[in-house]
């Protein structure tokens, strides 16, 4: 667990962001799937942006295990699994059960690991409404709790709604006319083409009249402003006055020199990109094309990274100046290869599937292996995880519980015996039986103003 534990007030600039970045992307990531029709720039945007929309809320392109929790409020998971370590350090093996209540906003676990038979750690825990609950024994009646860390409300976010509003937005905001024509040769899939390139400047003043546009009809949308701000722990003036913000700082930032290019060839759209002096994001839809990314990183490295999908296969490649990442992902099988200072690592496996009366049984089974200099270290590992159905939570019997937040000098010292009492400590620091931690407790105590 870690010391410090994130503020949800933290998260506002940083989901507001992504907002204001999905202004932009929106009009690009949208394009991913086929286009058929005829139209101007304008049009042909709009619709892949309808087809992403379409394909956002398809659970079932994200694999099964996630189609069945989407379509399952209340469910359980038991995950057991063996984890073979390297040069005779044994074998780590994992036994999870997991329940969860949507709709209640409750869940619990148990997490048991073992390492060649012998206790290495056990956690169990609740996460309800009003805090998040951690005992470090198995039926312990006493709990540590941390009441910052609660279930969070409604996360999700109406995907169509949220579509629907930008493309009204969008059409709102730029015209045919908006858009320079010209003819490019391009290289796309590996075949040089003359394409017909739409090219639209996304100036300071149209970004801002899409936003202005956009974040009107989200604030006259009760239900999705509602979303949002649960999303954001903002309320509802808070987020008005973000989005004014937001507004205002476009008009005060310089004028960045951004495009948004469409190409297109026999009548069909087939490259969708934004670009700028830094970077460049595409996507190709001609002949099964990728997906390219290009540009800097934030030390200032080229980057280059791509995906292809094929009969619901996915190939990536990344290239870095340091490193490189490739390989393939698809629902029943994985293989990545990751290449950086004289090190190989990669890891493969395959994913299988048994429909269950009440629930999905799945097999992960694979390697990950370490090369370096010669010497190659294979690590095995398997899991078995079934999902079902049920009618409740077994919350857990709770009768005694501390604020982590808030412990006396001897809830500290007991906390800290506590913990130093998980067998895999004791294997970490050798056989220190009963030991006081008092005196560690108090370096907590003094450094950091609370205990460990």
């Amino acid at each position: 667990m870690e010391n410090e534990v994130m503020k949800k007030n933290n998260t506002k600039p940083i989901v507001l962001s992504i907002i204001g970045v999905l202004i932009v992307l929106l009009i690009v990531v949208g394009v991913i799937y086929k286009l058929k029709v005829v139209g101007d720039p304008v049009t042909l945007t709009t619709i892949a942006l309808e087809e992403l929309g379409e394909k956002l809320e398809d659970e079932s392109s994200y694999g099964k295990m996630y189609e069945f929790l989407a379509d399952n409020d209340t469910v359980e998971l038991n995950m057991t699994g063996n984890v073979t370590m390297p040069m005779d350090m044994g074998t780590i093996s994992l036994d999870m059960m997991m329940q969860e209540d949507v709709d209640k906003r409750e869940a619990i676990m148990d997490l048991d690991v073992k390492l060649d038979g012998e206790d290495a750690i056990y956690l169990e825990g609740q996460l309800d409404k009003d805090a998040t609950y951690f005992a470090f024994k198995e039926n312990s009646s006493k709990y540590y709790y941390l009441n910052d860390l609660k279930y969070p409300e409604s996360s999700e976010i109406d995907v169509d709604s949220f579509l629907d509003k930008f493309i009204e937005s969008f059409k709102e905001s730029v015209k045919k006319d908006n858009f320079v024509e010209s003819e490019k040769e391009i290289i796309v899939n590996g075949e040089t083409i003359t394409a017909k390139q739409y090219s639209l400047k996304l100036t300071n003043n149209l970004t801002k009249t899409i936003m202005d546009k956009f974040f009107a009809k989200i604030e006259n949308d009760k239900e999705l402003m509602g979303d949002i701000v649960a999303l954001t722990d903002y309320t509802e003036a808070e987020l008005k006055e973000a989005f004014d913000t937001m507004i205002a700082d476009v008009d005060a930032s310089e004028e960045a020199e951004v495009y948004y290019n469409l190409y297109v060839y026999r009548n069909t759209a087939i490259r969708y990109e934004i670009a700028d002096d830094a970077s460049t994001i595409m996507i190709d839809d001609y002949k099964n094309a990728e997906i390219t990314i290009k540009g800097t990183d934030s030390y200032d490295e080229e980057m280059v990274m791509s995906f292809k999908e094929n009969k619901n296969v996915w190939d990536i490649n990344l290239t870095s100046t340091d490193f490189t990442m490739n390989g393939s992902i698809s629902e029943d099988k994985y293989s990545l290869t990751l290449k950086a200072d004289g090190m190989t690592i990669k890891v493969d496996g395959t994913n299988s599937y048994k429909e269950i009366n009440d629930g999905l049984d799945t097999i992960l089974k694979g390697n990950i292996s370490m090369e370096q200099e010669g010497t190659t270290v294979t690590i095995p590992y398997e899991f078995n995880i079934n999902l079902k159905e049920i009618e409740k939570v077994t919350l857990k019997n709770i009768t005694d519980k501390v604020d982590i937040n808030n412990m006396t000098p001897e809830q500290e010292t007991e906390f800290n015996n506590d913990l130093m009492q998980i067998p895999l400590m004791t294997m970490l620091m050798g056989d220190m039986g009963a030991t006081d931690y008092s005196a560690e407790a108090d370096i907590y105590t003094d450094e950091y103003g609370y205990g460990y």
